[in-house]
């Protein structure tokens, strides 16, 4: 430890040849910018990727790393074991998240990042930043907790229950919503042959589900805890198209569709593949149905099948790293495609119907 702690704290000492040097030595590569802020950052992760399962935590004088040159830093070194500063960790509201949270530390992802525990009449869900360092991942996490709070509970509420009622119930949520864990952890990104780690800083959230519905009309408490009951549907980030596109797995019982946005920018980009979905849908399921029904009542079991909309998978594709095909070059390729897979109960759709239209209706949705 102390070796390593010695080292950290030469680089301040490093002239710019000598720390392109040592940037060389451990990446193997010259460094692509001559800036000593810029080589002495990624000298300490490669520290930290060498360091045999410890963490390295670049610590900053101010938190405003960007407004100050190198010489405004203190390099420091933290090694620790996942786990072992584990403190019991207090519920916290929303409005008082600040950067004196306690962090636990952790390997890999949290253990309830794939699923958050089920707590009774409680909606769970996480929220994350990442960064090539772990202080940054926490102060952003921290920094940025109210925006990516109302970014996930709109793209779960919106396509259920619409612009203006999630809207609503975002704001009555944000009143009731506490942070239960704060665990720093990492992620890994890229192919096996370069795989490259970040900081993660991710934050586990709790709603308590009935006193959130209970501030709304009785005509919309049953949609609002129906949705607030479901599980969220997160996106994935991939490099190519999912296979499902070729043809939707089959549910007994539900009738699925899926539609495709492009995009320049990401958070654009998902935004436009859930808000879209309820017009989406219900112009998909009318125009199946009104060779059947006729567009009045087509409109009527599409209006009542949006209700119980449900995402299935929700995809964004990146196209950053993908290669050209020969003559593609002149092409205008989006950067990012979402791609969602929905899905509503049939009963929902035909219920509506004459009991004479419901068979013909159910084979029309299966076409």
């Amino acid at each position: 430890m102390t070796s390593m702690t010695a080292q950290l704290a030469a680089l301040d000492q490093l002239s710019t040849a000598e720390l392109a040097a040592e940037y060389e030595r451990l990446h193997g590569r010259q460094p692509r910018y001559r800036s000593p802020r810029w080589m002495v950052k990624r000298i300490a992760l490669g520290m930290r990727s060498a360091s045999n399962g410890c963490r390295i935590e670049i610590l900053l004088m101010n938190d405003r790393l960007s407004d100050h040159p190198l010489p405004g830093v203190l390099l420091a070194m933290m090694l620790s074991l996942g786990g072992l500063l584990a403190q019991e960790f207090r519920p916290i509201p929303l409005a008082e998240v600040d950067h004196s949270i306690g962090w636990t530390e952790v390997p890999g992802e949290p253990s309830w990042w794939r699923k958050p525990a089920a707590v009774t009449d409680c909606f769970s869900f996480r929220t994350s930043e990442v960064g090539e360092v772990d202080a940054w991942a926490k102060k952003n996490a921290v920094a940025d907790a109210e925006k990516d709070v109302r970014n996930v509970l709109f793209d779960h509420l919106q396509p259920v229950l619409g612009d203006a009622t999630a809207l609503r119930v975002i704001e009555e949520m944000l009143q009731q919503t506490v942070l239960v864990d704060a665990v720093l952890g990492s992620f890994k990104f890229g192919s096996d042959d370069h795989e490259v780690v970040f900081g993660a800083a991710c934050l586990c959230w709790r709603t308590p589900i009935r006193s959130v519905v209970e501030k709304f009309d009785p005509s919309i408490q049953g949609r609002i805890e129906w949705v607030l009951l479901r599980e969220i549907v997160h996106w994935r980030l991939v490099d190519r198209p999912p296979a499902w596109l070729q043809g939707l797995p089959v549910r007994d019982g539900f009738f699925r569709c899926a539609f495709a946005c492009p995009g320049t920018k990401l958070s654009l980009t998902k935004l436009a593949g859930v808000s879209g979905a309820r017009t989406n849908v219900h112009a998909h399921l009318v125009k199946l149905l009104t060779p059947v029904s006729g567009k009045a009542l087509a409109a009527k079991a599409a209006d009542a099948a949006i209700e119980r909309l449900a995402p299935v998978a929700k995809i964004l594709v990146d196209r950053r790293n993908v290669v050209a095909k020969k003559g593609e070059k002149s092409k205008r390729v989006p950067r990012y495609t979402a791609y969602c897979m929905w899905e509503v109960p049939t009963g929902s759709v035909v219920r509506v119907l004459p009991k004479g239209l419901r068979a013909a209706a159910l084979a029309a949705l299966q076409q």
